[in-house]
């Protein structure tokens, strides 16, 4: 619930429960429910071992449900009931950037076979941009429903004072470039007109679900020593306080 994945999820609940409220909604989630409409929630282990997808696919085929809605393709199990079923598919980087985003070997080929299981499982598939559609037929042959994303309006400009930070907000895998962000950083960091000018990487940096290496890149940001930090998670009030305060936000993926 604290990426990208879950954000589009925060969106998206409010409206379904508001355009359907005749509806009994339930949520399935591993955390961070408090803060999530839903007339039911049930609440598993979502750790990624056997007995836990297990666990998880059997609360999934609860006989009650008429729709299961999977936001991500990473959160899909294979499920076994008569509900209708909907799986979103936010991109295929990992389809065109295997390398970057998936562990070699077995974590490619598991990733591949949930791919098609929800593919073929799914009786509509949904994604988030027209670029993706366009990806996601190129790939796999598949038509999509475009279940467009926008800010949250709690990102809002606010009358705060700007200090010399570079912010970067994201996740930590390959594919988001962040050791070319800390090698621009260092060369800009040796010159004396940027000498109080610190670097923020915003982020969950503990628990990835692609492939990552977050240790490699604090030892290489090491050298700048508190010029660098992070940060972890930031809530959304303290992430939109922080972005109205930066002087550049810096998206390298």
């Amino acid at each position: 619930m604290q990426r990208g994945f879950g954000r589009h999820l925060r969106g998206l609940l409010p409206a379904l429960l508001a355009a359907a409220p005749e509806h009994h909604w339930t949520l399935v989630v591993d955390r961070d429910a408090e803060n999530l409409p839903a007339a039911e929630i049930i609440r598993i282990d979502a750790r990624r071992t056997v007995l836990n997808l297990i666990r998880s696919g059997r609360a999934l085929s609860d006989p009650r449900f008429d729709v299961v809605l999977f936001p991500t393709l990473y959160s899909y199990v294979p499920i076994f009931c008569r509900a209708r079923k909907i799986v979103v598919i936010h991109d295929v980087t990992a389809e065109l950037y295997p390398e970057l985003t998936l562990h070699p070997g077995l974590g490619r080929w598991l990733w591949r076979l949930k791919s098609a299981l929800a593919r073929w499982q799914a009786h509509a598939l949904g994604t988030v941009s027209e670029h993706s559609r366009r990806g996601i037929k190129q790939i796999f042959g598949a038509s999509t429903e475009v279940i467009g994303e926008a800010p949250d309006p709690i990102f809002r400009p606010m009358d705060l004072p700007v200090s010399r930070t570079i912010a970067y907000v994201g996740g930590f895998a390959p594919l988001k470039n962040v050791p070319r962000l800390l090698d621009a950083f260092a060369q800009i960091a040796a010159q004396p007109r940027f000498a109080d000018v610190n670097l923020l990487l915003v982020g969950e940096d503990r628990d990835e679900a692609f492939r990552w290496d977050v240790e490699a890149l604090r030892r290489q940001a090491a050298p700048l020593g508190v010029r660098v930090r992070f940060t972890g998670f930031y809530a959304d009030e303290a992430l939109a306080q922080l972005l109205n305060r930066a002087w550049v936000l810096a998206l390298p993926s």
